[in-house]
């Protein structure tokens, strides 16, 4: 049986948690097996920089990890805490989506199956509590 890959990425919502911003996104696996996963920010901005590193492009045509403008693209936004994060998940929706339109050996890759497996304490949701909001779009 081959390795399992993510087919459909939902970032839904942004909470807080031990003082830390973090995205709710709800994997789709291509066993059907759906996984709801916690990430920073910067988790993300991490996850991308290893993907860059992984498959390099000489020039920037031949580049096949897309451009991660989400930070860019929400700063235009409110600038106080909980609507600025808000503003994250469109942009990071779309980083999403884009990952997910790449070359499969991108999408399937070790980098981003990694990136995308639930934590442990995913796995067990009394665990895993927010001490602040919680927002779906």
């Amino acid at each position: 049986m081959s390795q399992r890959y993510p087919i459909s990425i939902r970032v839904t919502g942004v909470m807080e948690k031990d003082k830390k911003k973090m995205y709710i996104a709800s994997v789709l696996w291509s066993d059907e097996e759906d996984v709801v996963i916690y990430r920073t920010l910067e988790d993300f901005k991490k996850m991308h920089k290893l993907l860059k590193k992984a498959f390099p492009g000489v020039k920037k045509s031949e580049r096949i990890v897309p451009k991660f403008h989400v930070a860019k693209k929400a700063k235009a936004g409110q600038k106080n805490g909980s609507a600025k994060s808000l503003n994250y998940l469109k942009p990071l929706q779309k980083y999403c989506n884009q990952l997910l339109s790449c070359d499969p050996q991108v999408n399937q890759s070790v980098h981003l199956i990694q990136f995308l497996h639930p934590k442990n304490e995913e796995l067990q949701p009394r665990v895993l509590q927010a001490t602040g909001m919680f927002v779906l779009h």
